[in-house]
């Protein structure tokens, strides 16, 4: 099996089981990203902390996936400007892919870095 077909198949894979799990998140998103938001307190990162914890590295992943992997092609949460500076906050801590997926799977990359 070559490397586009394996995509391929994680693709068709991630599409059948992922609606189910992406309209709750959507129907959700607003009253989630609220709460996000006042879990951020007055510090850039979960907590009202200067540096990121667990917590940080734990939600971003996710938060981006839908976009990362290519199932949507907008990161809604990044239109809101306190969730997009954590997104960038967080992502410089990150790899290039913080998903646990591998990298041929991302479509979209979330690039942070200066």
């Amino acid at each position: 099996m070559c490397m586009a077909d394996e995509a391929e198949m994680w693709l068709i894979l991630l599409i059948l089981l992922y609606p189910p799990m992406l309209a709750e998140f959507h129907s959700h998103f607003s009253v989630w990203t609220a709460k996000m938001i006042e879990h951020l307190g007055d510090g850039p990162y979960f907590g009202g902390l200067s540096e990121p914890s667990l917590l940080d590295f734990a939600i971003l992943p996710q938060v981006t996936f839908d976009y990362m992997v290519g199932i949507t092609d907008q990161l809604a949460i990044n239109e809101i400007p306190v969730m997009a500076k954590w997104i960038e906050s967080v992502m410089q801590y990150l790899p290039e892919n913080p998903l646990l997926v591998p990298d041929f799977m991302v479509i979209n990359s979330i690039n942070a870095r200066k």
